[in-house]
């Protein structure tokens, strides 16, 4: 599957810890950096490395809550609706309604 921006939003709205297992180069590398730099996710190479690190979280549920609490942190459940709002502030006031 491949992971684009869409894709990783829905992983995270949901709170699945994302494993990247044969990302192509540009934007899924890319994704992978950044998420990494938030301590979320990771990139896997090989069935034992994946087989490890899920084991690892069986073992260590702890690990596992750790990571979702970083997803919390830095989501924005209602980015589509700040959006929205700025869309209609910058174009119609802050009413949200033009002006006739």
């Amino acid at each position: 599957m491949l992971f684009g921006t869409k894709e990783l939003a829905e992983f995270l709205a949901r709170e699945v810890v994302p494993l990247f297992i044969c990302a192509i180069p540009g934007q899924e590398k890319t994704n992978i950096r950044i998420l990494a730099s938030y301590g979320i996710g990771r990139e896997v190479k090989t069935c034992q490395e994946l087989k490890n690190i899920v084991l690892g979280y069986k073992e260590h549920p702890e690990e596992l809550a750790r990571i979702k609490q970083k997803i919390r942190q830095i989501g924005k459940p209602f980015a589509a609706k700040e959006l929205s709002d700025a869309i209609c502030q910058s174009c119609c006031g802050p009413t949200g309604r033009r002006s006739l």
